[in-house]
């Protein structure tokens, strides 16, 4: 990675990450921190002298012009954060071979392609968005030859069998998960308290369904929301990936997605966020999954350092433009780009109104705007209705309204009378985001991974009111990037405000139209399945070591709780 002079903000001393070894801190403008460790205090302040003054001499310098820099600095000469590919594009294969550079991207790899097509189980649970990606990665690997199944909860059954896509059935309703996120807040001490005493018989179900579902597989990857894939693949010797779409790997760059933090607390905090995480979330599942491991799979008890989690080949489908892949992965965790699934291309036949409804905002020169909070359930949809109404006559635009707050999963009140819709705006049920995003000039939605790829991919610049989980990471990561606004809190009139920023402000909608494409010119499956490949010998590899050495169940016992495994990650931390 190449970080411009100029795009320093600062630049500090800390603990190095292991005993003995001394840090030094990067904070930039596309990154919230960058660090380095060293092996001794003598070379990271040698680092942090040049670094600091280059970072003078460019500050003393016009910032229009690109400043001229030591030998030492010699390829901080970018005006823009370069990834490694950028920073390699124009050396000669000499330059290349002199600067000890091994190229390692997608590109130039020739991963092996298994021997025989494998049969692949897609293990995922949650909302649609969170079964989405899986159909975009099933159809590619079909187109490989490879058999697939993908095991969800009932509802998304027809959705994933119209592609001729082998389906199995999973225990758990995410509608009333998604209610308790809303209704008390991730991982609060209510949250905690209802899940407990609300969930245990769904998560014991669910650990049985899925140990079915995956009967027959040769791979498993997982969502790891979805608890029992690891576990499974353990009992039938299986290669095991994991995938997801936030942050849910270490990294000193971003906080875990499900404790993102009103303001940024650095690369400790970012980093402690996973640690506690996978302490929390494993004390609250650990008695019923060993119960589990014990009685169905004949395996003995686990914990934390046995899993070895972090040690998992893992895929982030996400564009690398919008999770910058950090520079402490690990060399198995690789940000792919999105899966979209594209369902514009298959026979989508829009409805004429809305056609109509387009054409004429273009002919009366008004912005569109759509706005669609996905399958969120709301405690008050008619006063949400009736705010994104007065909004959108307050600033003046036309607006596509996806209304399936009021819908799902009983959140319609009966008693409470539909609110009428004026002629500025159009109400739809669906329409897929590749067909309609394109057609119109900002997107307002919840902020899930997949909607806001979507948005993102258009080129909209987009505002994003979370609800739960993920959604407050990428209303941040919008922000970031300057291409949106994230609302923490809806009313008529803070959100009046947004609408206007997002259609006219040209920096925004600049920014918006270039990240568009980027992402536009990624293939995220393709580079999935070449990262599976690729991975595939490692993954192998974990079998062995997960089937060697196994301890007794009694040596277990004193481990089940997580606080010695959890201090020593602090302690490692300084913290």
């Amino acid at each position: 990675m190449i970080v411009p002079n100029r795009e320093i903000q600062e630049v500090f001393s800390e603990s190095g990450c292991r005993f003995g070894h001394s840090g030094l801190v990067i904070v930039g403008l596309h990154q919230s921190e960058i660090f380095f460790d060293f092996n001794g205090e003598r070379y990271r302040n040698d680092a942090l002298d040049v670094i600091k003054k280059a970072t003078t001499i460019s500050k003393k310098r016009n910032p229009s012009i690109v400043p001229e820099v030591n030998e030492h600095v010699k390829q901080l000469r970018y005006a823009r954060m370069l990834t490694y590919q950028d920073s390699i594009s124009e050396l000669t294969p000499k330059e290349l071979h002199h600067t000890g550079i091994v190229e390692t991207t997608f590109e130039a790899m020739t991963p092996e392609r298994p021997a025989r097509p494998l049969k692949f189980t897609l293990l995922t649970i949650g909302s649609r968005g969170d079964v989405q990606p899986y159909i975009a990665l099933a159809k590619g690997l079909m187109k490989e030859g490879h058999s697939v199944r993908i095991a969800s909860h009932a509802e998304f059954r027809p959705w994933v069998e119209k592609y001729g896509i082998e389906y199995a059935e999973i225990a758990g309703d995410p509608g009333e998960l998604m209610k308790l996120m809303i209704n008390h807040g991730m991982f609060s001490y209510a949250f905690l308290k209802d899940a407990i005493t609300n969930f245990r018989g769904w998560i014991d179900e669910l650990l049985s369904t899925s140990w079915e579902a995956c009967q027959g597989s040769d791979v498993i990857i997982e969502a790891p929301s979805a608890m029992g894939g690891i576990h499974i693949a353990e009992a039938l010797g299986i290669p095991y990936f994991r995938a997801m779409t936030m942050p849910w790997t270490r990294t000193r760059a971003y906080p875990h997605a499900f404790l993102t933090p009103d303001v940024k607390k650095g690369g400790s905090y970012n980093y402690m966020t996973y640690v506690l995480f996978d302490n929390l979330f494993w004390k609250g599942i650990s008695s019923q999954v060993n119960k589990w491991r014990k009685e169905s799979l004949g395996l003995h008890k686990t914990n934390l350092d046995r899993m070895g989690q972090t040690k998992v080949p893992f895929m982030y489908n996400v564009s690398s433009s919008v999770l910058v892949p950090p520079v402490d992965f690990c060399d198995w965790i690789h940000v792919t780009g999105y899966w979209f699934l594209d369902e514009g291309n298959d026979d989508f036949e829009p409805p004429k109104e809305l056609v109509k409804f387009i054409d004429k905002a273009r002919a009366d020169n008004k912005k569109i705007v759509y706005i669609g909070f996905g399958s969120i359930v709301v405690p008050k949809p008619a006063e949400l209705t009736k705010a994104v109404i007065k909004s959108v006559q307050a600033a003046g635009v036309r607006c596509v309204l996806s209304k399936g707050w009021s819908d799902r999963y009983g959140a319609k009140d009966n008693s409470v009378p539909e609110v009428e819709l004026p002629s500025d705006i159009y109400q739809i049920k669906s329409a897929p985001h590749d067909w309609l995003f394109p057609k119109l000039d900002a997107a307002v939605h919840h902020g899930g991974s997949g909607t806001t790829g979507a948005s993102l991919r258009a080129g909209l610049p987009t505002i994003i009111k979370p609800f739960f989980g993920d959604q407050v990471f990428y209303g941040s990561r919008v922000e970031d990037l300057g291409v949106g606004i994230c609302l923490k809190k809806l009313n008529v009139s803070n959100f009046s405000k947004a609408l206007i920023e997002v259609t006219t402000n040209e920096k925004m909608i600049t920014k918006a139209a270039n990240l568009g494409e980027q992402i536009r010119k990624e293939d995220g499956v393709s580079s999935a399945i070449t990262m599976i490949y690729k991975e595939m010998a490692y993954a192998k590899s974990l079998i062995k070591k997960n089937h060697e050495g196994l301890q007794s169940v009694e040596s277990f016992e004193s481990e089940d709780r997580p606080d010695s495994f959890l201090m020593r990650e602090l302690e490692a931390l300084k913290i």
